[in-house]
């Protein structure tokens, strides 16, 4: 089951020099690399991910971000890019998606809400709407972030488990499509 996760966006103590290793990502076709390798290289977020979902949900995930830009430090945080989630989402065409945070639960919203027509059939991507799960920003700080990452796993290990693609009373989101009312 293909599983696909927006963050908000990633941030850098050099954005200029993590700008320049991105670009030779993508010139060597590493691009969808690149989220998941920085992720999981040491910083908060990773860490929480790793230890409330497990390493191996973690592996399996397609990690991306609700906007591509790349921040300077930490506290900067980007508008979602619904152009390029719905991207994403069509490249990847995956059965599940994970918002983790209000920046990627925003881009989500105005994917759906202000729709691209596929340019072809095969751009279409229909996603079981019980499928769109959302979490805390795993750096989030508050209370029950943790415990919400680990319900979050379990959601996930059911869903995996049970393959809940058309499970009964479940409504088909076509993405890409204006959804009729």
């Amino acid at each position: 089951m293909k599983i696909l996760a927006f963050l908000q966006n990633q941030w850098f103590k050099n954005p200029d020099r993590a700008r320049r290793a991105l670009a030779a990502a993508e010139a060597d076709g590493y691009r969808d690399a690149w989220p998941r390798r920085l992720l999981f290289a040491g910083c908060i977020t990773g860490r929480r991910l790793k230890s409330a979902l497990g390493e191996d949900l973690c592996r399996q995930i397609i990690w991306e971000n609700a906007s591509p830009q790349i921040a300077g430090k930490a506290s900067e945080c980007f508008k979602p890019d619904p152009a390029h989630m719905l991207a994403a989402i069509r490249k990847h065409r995956p059965q599940i998606i994970l918002l983790f945070g209000k920046v990627a639960q925003q881009g989500w919203f105005e994917v759906i809400d202000h729709p691209t027509p596929p340019a072809t059939p095969a751009d279409q991507v229909i996603i079981p709407a019980a499928n769109i799960l959302h979490a805390p920003h795993p750096a989030a700080r508050g209370k029950g972030v943790i415990e919400r990452l680990l319900l979050l796993g379990s959601e996930i290990r059911q869903r995996i488990e049970l393959d809940s693609r058309t499970a009964p009373g479940t409504a088909d989101l076509p993405i890409g499509r204006q959804v009729p009312a």
